[in-house]
């Protein structure tokens, strides 16, 4: 989908009986750049491995890893956990957040992503009535006993599915929350959808075993939500745990990230190349063989 870009020429009042607009554009500014540092550190931290915020300044992975910890613990106390908690569980969640992590910057495995995309994560990551990615659970709740049958080709597949269309399960499905898939249009028009059904419920399966799984299981483990939003509690009259303000924020510290990423493993790459050629220069120029006469006419002079 293509996108357009659009300037904007915001024009500030300069005199000094309307000072509080720039002070309120500034002040704006100030916040929005708090809360991006905040999600930056949170998505840090749910890293769990060591970096760098300066030269000969290094935040190390005996750190990150207690910071992960002390997240873990904070998030169960806060979201009311009283199960008794192992070591193992705890490497549990810390793997699940890593992976979690790797879903909304990709670029830290070489792939890419889109800060657009964040906007599905910070819902979990934040707010205990979010059900983003869980939906998908309800969407292939207990199959239709005619899948299979249909999926080998059995010749009743064909009344059943129709019988089961009837039904009060069925019906609920024909009338989906969102966009409709496919197989309900081609349904309601009265053409073959079986396929089309059965190709749908294969790609929620698909769907569901990614973020959807690691998202239920640090809810079930109660690890999420992890943290709480940082604008929406600090403004007057707020109507949910999310602002847009958070959102945005989320956003561009997602874009952060993914840049930062994509330029380590990037140097890493440079890096390597050079060290490759210097090692083949250092063979084939700088070898006994070759250097010797070149010292001893050195010498000589």
């Amino acid at each position: 989908m293509p996108t357009r870009s659009i300037k904007v020429k915001l024009v500030v009042p300069r005199n000094q009986s309307e000072r509080h607009i720039r002070e309120d554009i500034w002040t704006t500014h100030q916040v929005i750049n708090q809360a991006v540092r905040y999600y930056e550190k949170m998505l840090l931290i749910m890293r769990g491995q060591h970096y760098a915020i300066a030269e000969g300044q290094e935040v190390s992975q005996d750190v990150v890893q207690q910071q992960l910890d002390n997240l873990i613990q904070e998030a169960r106390r806060r979201n009311k956990q009283s199960k008794s908690w192992t070591k193992i569980d705890n490497d549990k969640a810390k793997g699940l957040l890593r992976d979690l992590y790797t879903a909304i910057v990709p670029s830290c495995i070489g792939e890419k992503g889109s800060a657009q995309n964040a906007n599905g994560f910070i819902g979990p990551l934040t707010d205990r009535e979010s059900l983003g990615y869980l939906s998908v659970f309800d969407k292939i709740r207990v199959p239709p006993d005619w899948l299979d049958r249909a999926r080998d080709g059995a010749s009743d597949a064909l009344s059943a599915a129709e019988q089961w269309l009837k039904s009060e399960d069925g019906k609920e499905r024909l009338s989906p929350s969102g966009a409709p898939p496919k197989w309900v249009k081609l349904a309601k028009d009265q053409k073959d959808w079986i396929p089309a059904f059965i190709e749908d419920y294969d790609r929620k399966l698909k769907e569901a075993e990614g973020v959807p799984t690691i998202v239920r299981s640090l809810k079930s483990m109660g690890v999420l939500p992890l943290f709480p939003a940082y604008l929406a509690p600090q403004i007057q009259k707020s109507q949910g745990k999310l602002s847009r303000w958070d959102r945005l924020s989320f956003r561009l510290a997602t874009a952060h990230l993914l840049s930062w990423e994509s330029c380590c493993i990037l140097t890493v790459e440079e890096h390597d190349k050079r060290m490759s050629r210097l090692e083949q220069f250092t063979q084939s120029q700088l070898s006994e063989s070759n250097i010797e006469p070149g010292l001893a006419a050195l010498r000589n002079y």
